[in-house]
């Protein structure tokens, strides 16, 4: 099993996890990934395990801070909609 990050991610095999996953959600789409990052003070991550060519896991993570001095200490990292699982991954 692989960590994928950002760039390495194929977005036709996210969209499969997405379609075959009971959990997936708008959140974790590569539009609101694409969307996120495009907003100014704003940012988003995107991590895959993958196995066997497929993604078993996947979580967008939105990271949030403030301007200023007051960056370093309100940076929070959320995960809109919880991570996204392949089926048989959570059957395991």
């Amino acid at each position: 099993m692989r960590l994928l990050i950002n760039q390495n991610i194929n977005e036709i095999k996210w969209n499969e996890l997405l379609s075959q996953s009971q959990f997936s959600s708008p959140f974790q789409t590569p539009e609101f990934y694409h969307f996120y990052n495009s907003l100014d003070g704003f940012s988003a991550d995107v991590f895959a395990l993958e196995e066997d060519g497929a993604y078993k896991a996947l979580a967008v993570v939105s990271i949030q801070k403030e301007k200023g001095v007051k960056s370093y200490f309100s940076r929070r990292g959320i995960i809109y909609g919880g991570f996204v699982f392949n089926k048989c991954l959570v059957l395991k």
